[in-house]
């Protein structure tokens, strides 16, 4: 194998980039149109934060970059079979060094064709296949199985926080992710760093109510084997995110989740969480064992206490005093009054407040017809009256917020 033409290739270039990542506190990838001024491939841009002592870096792919980069691999792939390259299972020094070159010939593909399976699975199968080989014939230092994780590991996450919501949204990426999470908790527990909170939250920022980035999250949230502090800490970082993006529905479902959640969940996200371990370890050599036994996943053996009533008292707050003409503090409200206890209830006094503001609304202007979740369209006569169609829309979802609450009430007296 050339390991020459190797390294004088697009996709290697950006591999080697990566290690990058561990030098700086925020790292971000950014898709760019072509720009005639600047001749290189790949940009670094280091910064500093304003009112921040954070060091960032910006890697920055142009679009000729990328297709370069898709098609090295497309031109790398197009004569080969998974077959050929990929399951070879002579160990010596030939194949393992082609197994990294097939490795690295994958990357046009994950950034090119995000939400192929085909490519991906490819990819995967090649890094498992490539972690578990025989490493004594290798020196270099990105062939030690640590480093090999790490830099996939910086690899997923700089796709994942990316500007690009085709890739940022690319489900079976978030699920690589976890995958790795898996892997660095097992067997790189103290080499190894991922940190799925800066993640997440980098992806949020980057695309509007992204589902598969806040879905992990109660993913990763639900199976963090970290400490009392560090699950607290999550939360309150969540909350800032909320609290920034008040129109963010996806978060704030997440925030709610979470906060019924804290403590860990012991259903489908623990389930899905020891059948990865399950399915890693057989890819390792290893035997898994039943997580339940071993304390990882699940609910933590320190529980945080968390006040769910001031959390409710601080979002009622929010929406008597900002008045923000959409669902998402709805929302959260319903959730945590659906799945909390009897002494989270609203308090009757502000029920009875909220419903006197729809009745003077609608005895004014017109009747709130609950016919969807979402407010209709209001009169042609209104629509230039911008403050009237933001005190309808709150009027609308407030009353939704009503009609669903009573439901629970309904509920709670069976």
């Amino acid at each position: 194998m050339d390991l020459l033409k190797l390294k004088d290739s697009i996709c290697f270039q950006f591999y080697e980039s990566l290690y990058l990542k561990g030098y700086y506190d925020k790292c971000k990838l950014t898709i760019s149109k072509d720009r005639c001024e600047f001749k290189e491939p790949i940009l670094f841009i280091p910064t500093t934060q304003h009112g921040k002592q954070e060091s960032c870096l910006e890697i920055i792919l142009f679009k000729s970059t990328l297709l370069n980069m898709f098609c090295t691999s497309h031109d790398y792939w197009k004569d080969r079979t998974l077959l050929e390259n990929n399951n070879n299972n002579n160990n010596n020094n030939s194949n393992n060094a082609e197994l990294f070159y097939n490795y690295i010939m994958t990357l046009g593909f994950l950034i090119g064709s995000y939400d192929e399976h085909t490519f991906l699975r490819l990819h995967e199968d090649i890094f498992f296949k490539l972690l578990t080989s025989d490493k004594s014939y290798f020196e270099n230092s990105y062939l030690l199985p640590a480093s090999l994780v790490q830099k996939e590991i910086y690899l997923v996450e700089l796709l994942l926080s990316s500007n690009q919501p085709r890739i940022n949204k690319s489900s079976i990426l978030w699920k690589l992710y976890q995958k790795l999470y898996v892997l660095q908790l097992f067997y790189y527990p103290n080499t190894v760093k991922l940190d799925y909170l800066d993640t997440c939250l980098s992806s949020a920022e980057a695309h509007f109510s992204n589902y598969y980035c806040w879905n992990s999250l109660k993913w990763f949230s639900d199976n963090a084997y970290v400490k009392q502090s560090k699950r607290f800490s999550n939360i309150c970082k969540i909350k800032e995110f909320c609290l920034r993006n008040l129109r963010d529905n996806s978060a704030w479902y997440c925030y709610s989740y979470l906060l019924i959640h804290i403590n860990g969940d012991t259903t489908y996200n623990c389930r899905d969480f020891q059948r990865l371990y399950t399915k890693l370890a057989s890819k390792m050599g290893t035997k898994g064992q039943d997580l339940a036994n071993k304390g990882i996943a699940g609910i933590d053996s320190n529980p945080v206490q968390l006040d769910l009533r001031s959390e409710i008292n601080a979002v009622i707050d929010l929406i008597n005093n900002l008045r923000v003409p959409t669902s998402p503090q709805f929302n959260f409200l319903y959730y945590l009054l659906l799945n909390g206890n009897e002494e989270h209830m609203v308090d009757t006094k502000l029920l009875a407040g909220w419903e006197s503001e729809v009745c003077d609304f609608e005895n004014k202007f017109m009747s709130l017809e609950l016919k969807h979740c979402d407010p209709p369209e209001i009169h042609d006569s209104y629509n230039n009256d911008l403050k009237f169609i933001s005190e309808f829309q709150f009027m609308y979802h407030l009353k939704y917020f009503l009609h669903k609450y009573k439901a629970i009430l309904k509920l709670r007296e069976r």
